[in-house]
């Protein structure tokens, strides 16, 4: 692959299939707002209405300041019927067609006869576009991959600005020729972008339900909590509050309680709680989310700017967990996957979980080991959403055909990953 630019190169972000989304459901995200904006405005000044009575309708738009009242509904209220489809989209939908049915609501009132109406209409169109934003911010940040996110939240500007400014002149172009009526009307066609887009891509794949923490141990109850700074444990012997795992990953924080579970659920050995705190924090697995030394054989190989990091994780449960911990270690920088299978291994689930994080993936072989072809592999990649994929005869040529800088992912087998070790100068004690 070639590491030159070209005007291309600066392009192609924005016409990538997340990108387009977000600008899709930014277009949807400016249309409410318009409505009860300068057409709004328009209207009540055309009937005559004052102008200390058209300035009391602007509060209204202090309906988007109060969003965070019912923004947890979204995340935590799983709906009916359409729940199945998921929980990003059912919402989306739901919330597209309040936005479409607020709108229409708006368009049937008279200012001029029944202003209670009207202004009652306004705040049902603030609220209705307000819980569409909140459901569009939250699906545009799950489907954008962590690299577009910069590009992504410029496209969702430029749709929001597109989407405010053409529903709002398409409003009063509208009402010039066949009335207020027909033109809310037509305008709430601006809802269905963001729709069509939840049902197009589907779900997100980085949304994940939340996990139930609490686990049952010889009969015994115990529960943890994972934060940023440590896990809160607790059970019958009491509380424990736990230091970060020195392995990288939130999935690490379960691991280590149930371990801290396992041992104050024995009687044969003596661990004092001051040795589980210590050995949260120097607990090494090697191939387990490890990065790799920058001095080693196969790091000399990338250009500045990598980080090269390695797991074992080979089936679809692992790469599950793998997913939101490399992504967390990526934050805003490219991902660049080498990914070798065995044969036995559930290709496709694997890459519904790594694909959506991946700004490129280059398949190889497992040595000395039945595998899936890099090749099919590489196909399967691009199937699942991933732009740059290829293959590659073995780890040193994939690691030195990566384009651009950026974070590096070895991932698929423990026998990829003890190989790997050994060419890096790294073998497990």
């Amino acid at each position: 692959m070639a590491r030159g630019g070209t005007w291309w190169d600066g392009v192609r972000p924005y016409v990538e299939r997340e990108p387009l989304a977000a600008f899709a459901l930014g277009v949807s995200s400016g249309f409410p707002y318009a409505m009860i904006g300068a057409t709004l405005t328009t209207r009540l000044a055309q009937d005559g209405l004052d102008k200390k009575t058209i300035t009391a309708f602007t509060l209204g738009f202090l309906v988007y300041n109060l969003k965070p009242l019912w923004a947890w509904m979204v995340d935590g209220v799983r709906l009916p019927l359409l729940g199945r489809l998921g929980q990003r989209v059912s919402w989306l939908l739901l919330a597209g067609t309040l936005a479409i049915l607020a709108v229409a609501n708006l368009a049937l009132v008279d200012p001029a006869t029944d202003l209670s109406a009207t202004i009652v209409a306004a705040i049902l169109v603030g609220v209705a576009g307000a819980t569409y934003d909140i459901v569009i911010d939250a699906y545009r940040i799950e489907t954008l991959k962590p690299y577009q996110l910069g590009v992504g939240s410029g496209m969702t500007q430029y749709g929001w600005r597109i989407g405010s400014v053409a529903a709002a002149s398409l409003a009063l172009v509208l009402a010039a020729r066949i009335g207020w009526t027909g033109a809310y009307l037509a305008c709430a066609v601006f809802a269905l972008p963001a729709m069509l887009t939840g049902l197009i891509l589907g779900e997100p794949p980085r949304h994940r339900a939340p996990t139930e923490r609490r686990g049952v141990v010889a009969a015994r109850d115990w529960r943890f909590a994972s934060q940023d700074h440590g896990i809160a444990y607790a059970d019958r012997a009491g509380e424990l509050d736990l230091p970060p795992p020195a392995l990288p990953g939130r999935h690490q924080h379960a691991n280590l309680a149930l371990a801290a579970a396992m041992l104050r659920h024995q009687d044969r050995i003596t661990a004092p709680d001051a040795a589980i705190r210590t050995a949260a924090t120097v607990v090494r697995w090697p191939a387990r989310m490890q990065r790799l030394a920058a001095t080693g054989p196969l790091a000399a190989l990338l250009p500045p700017g990598y980080e090269l990091w390695l797991d074992g994780g080979h089936n679809e449960d692992a790469a599950a967990a793998i997913a939101p911990a490399i992504a967390r270690i990526a934050g805003d920088r490219p991902l660049h996957l080498v990914l070798g299978l065995l044969a036995n291994k559930d290709m496709a689930g694997v890459l519904r979980h790594l694909a959506p994080l991946a700004a490129s993936l280059i398949a190889v072989p497992v040595p000395d080991h039945a595998h899936h072809d890099p090749a099919d592999l590489a196909r399967a990649a691009r199937d699942a959403g991933v732009r740059h994929v290829a293959a590659a005869p073995d780890v040193p040529t994939a690691l030195a055909a990566l384009p651009g800088p950026g974070v590096v992912l070895i991932a698929g087998s423990l026998y990829l990953a003890g190989e790997v070790l050994s060419l890096n100068g790294e073998p497990p004690d």
